[in-house]
């Protein structure tokens, strides 16, 4: 997952390989290891989710989640990489040699349409506004893009004022409704000029610590997705 460097003066981080994946300095000097994610990446996962507070987790699950299940975990780590991709960031740790991960963002293309896909990105409280978020987003779009979708959608609270702000604002190629559940359900055409920008902006006017664009993470849902053959393509 991710790295920082230690000649750097960043005491508990070591140097990253190649082997951890893309390696990646953001504008504060740190350094980053971002790849797909792996199966091998649930105990990071699952320490990322513990250094999230309450407010985090509640704008990025829509609900007060205390723990991630075996069945979330797995169905997190485990993605087709065409219709479930997600992608991580992390640093090694120099104490115990383990990744640590800092961020990780994921589309689900959707079933009613192979056209959209669901995003979700989330970077734990401690590396807000470090350049994270944008790094995994344009790794989304680029993989999105790669595969043949056009649109990306994004669910948020209907109570989240900043977000209807921005829409209000900035939104002109995209579309914005209701979903009957206090979610607004916002669909962004990526190939937009300007759509990696709002969707940046639209991470950063997300209420607490986390940058995300929630999606559904109901057990049916997990129930639904786990069904399907992994090697199944929507198209």
């Amino acid at each position: 997952m991710v790295v920082h460097c230690s000649n750097l003066g960043y005491v508990g981080e070591m140097l990253l390989t190649e082997a951890d994946g893309d390696l990646v300095t953001l504008a504060n000097g740190r350094r980053l290891a971002v790849r797909e994610i792996r199966n091998s990446d649930r105990p990071a996962l699952e320490e990322a989710f513990g250094k999230l507070t309450s407010a985090s987790r509640r704008a990025r699950f829509h609900a007060a989640k205390t723990h991630l299940t075996e069945e979330e975990l797995r169905f997190l780590t485990e993605c087709d990489g065409q219709n479930h991709y997600a992608v991580v960031a992390g640093y090694r740790d120099e104490a115990t040699g383990t990744m640590q991960g800092v961020g990780v963002a994921r589309f689900l293309r959707t079933e009613d349409n192979p056209d959209i896909a669901e995003i979700a990105i989330t970077v734990v409280d401690d590396w807000q506004g470090s350049g994270v978020g944008g790094l995994l987003l344009e790794r989304l779009i680029d993989a999105a893009a790669e595969r043949d979708i056009k649109v990306f959608r994004a669910l948020f609270l209907d109570s989240n004022s900043k977000m209807k702000n921005l829409i209000a604002h900035h939104l002109e190629n995209g579309t914005v409704r209701h979903d009957g559940n206090g979610l607004l359900v916002l669909e962004y055409p990526i190939a937009t000029p300007g759509a990696f920008e709002l969707i940046l902006k639209t991470i950063r006017s997300l209420t607490y610590g986390t940058m995300i664009l929630p999606f559904r993470f109901g057990e049916q849902t997990l129930r639904q997705v786990m069904s399907k053959n992994p090697g199944q393509k929507t198209r």
